[in-house]
């Protein structure tokens, strides 16, 4: 749009004199904002022509100048990402970018990028120019297009991101323009955001069953989540199995176990996971074997717990002891022979007798009771089982601990007298442990005298 300035000179101008004056006038910083190439030109039109006497010469009364203006900005860009230190995983970082225009030009095309680059996983939910509205979001580049932004303008990004691992986002914003910009230097701001893991690590332990007889196995189910909100790096567990049992086998659903020291606090059993997303459920199975010779009312102390290398933040959780009652069972049973079926009169017979223990159990004060033949069909001489003989008929063998899956065996040497006809010895063994098969404790052998008076 053409402007008029119209200037009268004051009095009359002499033949062959002349008057200068001059005209100040600012280019607008938006004149070239309507083209791409950041240039254009303006034309000065100037003419004279006199109040009363007439020019013979009019041809010469305009003159015009044309000038050409070329756009020039300084777009500065600056960046702050809070918070300072490392913000917990699963929580929001938010980097606030401005970019401000001291001209002397609107800067025009404007388009502001801003990279991410990270080891690791992070996320960029969010990010919206003021004024502009939402940017775009591609491959960890938010790009914004800002339009013009005028001399003097300021136009404020906010970038919110977040991570779920423990990660550091650099981030380097740089603003262009198809204006020409007279310091490039300040076009680009650095800055970045750590994240530190977070994760609630929870142990449950359970141990089946509840009472176990010695010598019997238990079934522990380690059971380890991720509650989150991070993924938990280096998850390990370890089983402090008690000194009274053996272990049988450890079973992880994911990673490997390596097995430990029962009773000793500093070789624990180990299993390594690695890491655990959010949500995650790993699971060990755990079987150890009670040793046959716990005693009796014996409470068993299993605890078990869980950390990694990111931040826990609640550590009651990560810890747990399944409690497990011990009772002792011995199946006790004894087997008896003879030498021989028949007999003589006045000849001896030796008997065999064999007490197992079948467990599962150790048997505590096992005493093993002859019951030998009466004397009228037999007299005792001897054992080798240091058994001590009481009248009339009573052998009675104390043989101490027996050792789950042990056995004991002696002999039992009678003499036969002359009568004729069958002969009975019965034993009977028995122990202060709780035997489950009462019927396989007594033995007999039946053998028959022939022959003589």
């Amino acid at each position: 749009m053409a402007q008029v300035l119209t200037c009268t000179l004051p009095g009359t101008l002499a033949a062959g004199a002349s008057k200068t004056f001059g005209i100040t006038v600012r280019v607008s910083p938006s004149i070239t904002n309507a083209g791409l190439t950041g240039t254009t030109t303006i034309t000065n039109v100037v003419t004279v022509v006199a109040a009363q006497d007439p020019d013979p010469t009019s041809t010469n009364n305009t003159f015009s100048l044309t000038t050409l203006v070329i756009s020039r900005s300084d777009l500065w860009v600056h960046k702050e990402c809070k918070p300072d230190s490392p913000a917990p995983t699963g929580t929001n970082a938010t980097c606030t970018i401005t970019v401000d225009n001291p001209g002397p030009s609107d800067a025009a095309n404007v388009v502001l990028t801003d990279s991410h680059v990270s080891e690791g996983i992070f996320t960029i939910s969010s990010a919206f120019a003021s004024p502009g509205g939402a940017c775009g979001i591609a491959g960890g580049v938010v790009t914004c297009n800002l339009g013009i932004e005028p001399v003097g303008g300021r136009t404020t990004i906010t970038v919110t991101l977040s991570s779920i691992m423990a990660v550091d986002v650099n981030d380097t914003a740089c603003v262009d323009s198809t204006t020409p910009d007279v310091d490039l230097d300040n076009n680009c701001a650095s800055d970045g955001v750590s994240f530190f893991s977070r994760a609630d690590l929870a142990l449950t332990k359970t141990g089946l069953p509840a009472t176990v007889a010695a010598g019997q196995n238990i079934t522990h189910t380690i059971t380890v989540r991720n509650l989150g909100p991070s993924i938990a790096t280096d998850v390990v567990v370890r089983d402090n199995l008690p000194a009274e049992v053996t272990m049988v086998s450890a079973t992880p659903s994911v990673g490997q176990c390596v097995p430990g020291t029962p009773g000793n606090a500093a070789l624990p059993l180990t299993c390594t996971f690695g890491n655990m997303a959010s949500g995650d459920i790993n699971v060990i199975t755990v079987v150890s074997r009670v040793r046959s010779n716990t005693p009796d009312g014996t409470v068993l102390a299993n605890g078990a717990w869980v950390s990694a290398t990111s931040t826990d933040p609640n550590n009651a959780n990560n810890i747990q002891t399944a409690f497990t009652t011990v009772t002792t069972l011995a199946d006790l049973a004894l087997a008896k022979t003879a030498d021989a079926a028949t007999y003589k009169p006045n000849t001896t017979v030796t008997y065999r007798l064999v007490a197992t223990n079948n467990g599962s159990s150790d048997a505590q004060n096992v005493v093993l009771v002859d019951d030998l033949p009466d004397i009228k069909a037999a007299v005792y001489l001897s054992n080798t089982g240091g058994c001590v003989f009481q009248a009339p008929k009573s052998l009675t063998c104390n043989l101490g601990t027996m050792a789950a899956g042990s056995t004991r065996e002696f002999f039992v040497m009678v003499k036969v007298k002359g009568a004729k006809g069958d002969v009975t010895n019965s034993a009977t063994v028995s122990s202060s442990t709780a035997d489950p098969v009462a019927a396989n404790n007594t033995a007999s052998v039946v053998v028959t005298i022939k022959g003589g008076q």
